[in-house]
């Protein structure tokens, strides 16, 4: 079953204290033990914010998506890495999982080369 989270409406957000709030319009998840929009946006205001144990939760969400989802993950966690900076980024990613870590470096890395390629493409 797919679980489209971000196909509710949009939920009002209460400014993150960092100058960088997140703010997804939609993820997709593939699981139903995958956290509501509302869940995730709530834990990326927070470690942006400064909670230690948000930025694992929010990076550990990695494990639900796929496809398509793992692009747009992919790019919310690189800005999240921006956000928080890329030593406390990469600190926290060293303690999760391999398995985790793995993929969530493989969706970053996937979003960094999609957005290069279109650029390249629009600037052709």
């Amino acid at each position: 079953m797919i679980l489209l989270t971000g196909c509710a409406a949009p939920v009002p957000q209460a400014p993150a204290t960092s100058a960088l709030q997140i703010v997804p319009d939609r993820l997709y998840f593939i699981d139903d033990a995958a956290p509501s929009l509302q869940v995730v946006r709530r834990a990326i205001d927070a470690a942006i914010r400064g909670d230690e144990s948000k930025l694992p939760y929010v990076i550990s969400f990695v494990q639900y998506i796929d496809g398509e989802g793992a692009e747009n993950y992919g790019d919310l966690l690189n800005n999240l890495q921006r956000a928080v900076t890329p030593q406390r980024f990469q600190r926290v990613l060293t303690t999760l999982d391999p398995k985790i870590r793995q993929m969530a470096t493989d969706c970053m890395d996937v979003a960094q080369h999609l957005r290069k390629s279109v650029k390249r493409a629009i600037r052709s």
